[in-house]
């Protein structure tokens, strides 16, 4: 991969100092090395013709940036399992509470059932109590 910052400080060059030798902004420069622009053709050819710069981080190889891409796409399949197995953490918790609050509604119930069963109360005339 073109990596124009590598290439400058391979040669021991500021930023400036890259800018003023191909006639452009500081700024142009920084943007290039952030990848926020491609590194225009035109400025590759400037600067392998003045050949007195080591260019080795000007060449591009075809077989790195199958490289790249493979390694981009794997890190998408390993972001991929990891939300994966997060969402999966997440769903047997959420089944595990789901059963707990099941089992204690039924507890529950049975209390309630064995509690009514169980229950006296008081004749409506006061006398006692009828079950």
């Amino acid at each position: 991969m073109i990596d124009i910052k590598l290439f400058r400080k391979d040669n021991d060059l500021s930023q400036v100092e890259l800018a003023k030798i191909l006639g452009c902004t500081q700024g142009f420069i920084s943007s290039l090395e952030k990848k926020r622009r491609p590194v225009p053709d035109n400025i590759i050819t400037k600067i392998i013709s003045l050949n007195k710069y080591n260019t080795r981080y000007l060449v591009c190889d075809p077989n790195e940036t199958k490289k790249e891409e493979k390694t981009e796409a794997n890190d998408e399949v390993k972001m991929s399992r990891e939300v994966f197995d997060v969402l999966k953490n997440l769903s047997e918790t959420v089944l595990s509470q789901q059963r707990t609050i099941e089992q204690i509604s039924k507890e529950k119930e049975k209390r309630s059932v064995h509690l009514e069963e169980n229950a006296e109360c008081a004749d409506a005339s006061g006398s006692d109590l009828v079950k």
